[in-house]
């Protein structure tokens, strides 16, 4: 057990050839198989590069299939050890494969419906494949087990801020757990993440920016902070101080994917063109087995007026990597869009609805939308607009369940031309705690005002 600490410290400071060493003197005095089989695993994990999900020095994938290979017969000697199940599944996660983790973790709830680390980290790959249904009541499953898990409380408030629950009597219970979280923990970007999300949640973005600043003056090198902050510039529409803040978090850490995911597009936006091609060369070496990855370099070289072929075949690898991800296929889809391969995208955004219907508790008509806009690309409107009304049904709905549906409502109906419709929509979706849908309300009404300003134009010929 002391072994298996040390070598766990190793790794999260990035010293991974002591950590590996540390596991293999471990592995010469295990006697069980199942043990030797566990630390073969972590041995492979730690050679692989990958420190933990999101972080990498460099992801080199035939070590992580050793390692989940490893982990694999540990479980078969050993059954009935819930740590096998959880090596399995992180190692899965650290590669970028949501729908394996998930299928780990969830071997180890079959086993104990209490394990209260299934029942808190299955949320990122949970929430990767749209399976809101599964993260809420896990999540206060976890806390319920154990109020002084940071982790579960942490993604408890996230999970409650992002479904609206942020103002009234439920508001102030999210508020009071996020207190909670910042008093426990003042130094932790992670914590103080939860407490701007509920602010997010009520579209305070000031207050969000005043608290990351804050936090800044105490903690001026933490990496996470400064990319929690870029975000929060970022949403109050300072698109220039949120570039900087993203590079000075990628400047003292290079290894979070979070980093280029949030960052890449801003950073492209205030033109810093030539720090994004060093970006995408950055995520190439650390991050070139991880599906979310690929998309993101795709995306970002599509934005640089790179190629749109070359931007495609890097796509590609998302869905090579994760073949069975709807999210996967439904961005492949809409990287082949925007490089005018609508025929291609058809197919993807098919792809991902077949998958999407697979998980039917999932509730991810994301995937029709993206084939209603498709096939209004092709040509073939009547099938468009069959597909748009069955999303605007979905998202009635679900309405009040989550603020993201009224997003994807207003979506559907702007597509089908039904622009009143589309506004109520957006406005609905921001009191209810999306305020993305900003971004949304904000294109429509340029396109109320072109219309008005064509119509006014017509009227005086």
């Amino acid at each position: 057990q002391s072994s298996l600490r040390l070598g766990q410290m190793l790794v999260l400071q990035r010293r991974l050839e002591d950590a590996v060493s540390v596991y293999e003197a471990a592995r010469r005095l295990a006697a069980s198989p199942a043990t030797r089989h566990h630390l073969d695993g972590l041995i492979e994990r730690a050679r692989s590069g990958v420190i933990f999900p999101q972080y990498a020095v460099s992801q080199r994938e035939d070590h992580l299939q050793r390692a989940a290979d490893a982990f694999r017969a540990a479980i078969a000697e050993e059954p009935d050890n819930l740590a096998h199940y959880h090596e399995l599944a992180l190692t899965y996660e650290t590669w970028g494969k949501p729908v394996e983790a998930l299928a780990a973790y969830d071997a180890a709830l079959e086993m104990d419906p209490d394990d209260v680390y299934a029942l808190a980290r299955c949320y990122n790959s949970a929430t990767a494949q749209r399976l809101f249904h599964l993260v809420l009541p896990r999540l206060e499953r976890a806390v319920e087990l154990d109020p002084n898990y940071t982790y579960a409380l942490k993604l408890l408030v996230d999970r409650r801020s992002n479904i609206g629950l942020v103002r009234g009597k439920p508001g102030r219970e999210t508020l009071a757990m996020a207190k909670r979280l910042v008093s426990r923990s003042p130094n932790s970007a992670d914590a103080f993440d939860a407490m701007t999300r509920y602010y997010d949640g009520r579209c305070e973005f000031d207050r969000s920016v005043a608290l990351w600043r804050e936090f800044l003056t105490r903690n001026p090198d933490n990496a996470k902070a400064w990319t929690f902050y870029g975000t929060a510039l970022e949403r109050v529409g300072d698109v220039r101080a949120a570039a900087e803040a993203y590079i000075r978090s990628q400047d003292l850490d290079p290894g979070w994917l979070d980093v280029y995911w949030r960052g890449l597009a801003i950073i492209i936006a205030a033109g810093h063109a030539e720090t994004a091609r060093a970006w995408i060369r950055e995520i190439a070496t650390r991050f070139p087995n991880h599906w979310d990855a690929s998309l993101r370099m795709a995306d970002a070289m599509l934005r640089l007026g790179d190629d749109a072929g070359e931007a495609v075949r890097v796509a590609r690898r998302a869905v090579e990597l994760a073949p069975n991800l709807e999210a996967a296929w439904r961005d492949y889809g809409w990287i082949l869009s925007r490089a005018d391969r609508h025929e291609e995208a058809l197919e993807a955004y098919r792809l991902a609805w077949e998958i999407a219907e697979r998980l039917s508790e999932s509730g991810a008509p994301d995937a029709l939308f993206g084939l209603g806009c498709a096939l209004k690309a092709v040509g073939r409107h009547a099938e468009a607009n069959e597909a748009l009304r069955q999303v605007a049904s979905v998202a009635r709905d679900r309405i009040a369940d989550d603020p993201r549906y009224p997003v994807l409502l207003g979506r559907a109906l702007e597509w089908m031309d039904d622009l009143a419709g589309a506004e109520r929509a957006y406005k609905r979706a921001m009191r209810a705690g999306a305020w993305w849908a900003r971004v949304d309300l904000e294109r429509l009404r340029e396109r109320l005002a072109a219309d008005s300003r064509l119509q006014g134009g017509s009227e005086d010929e």
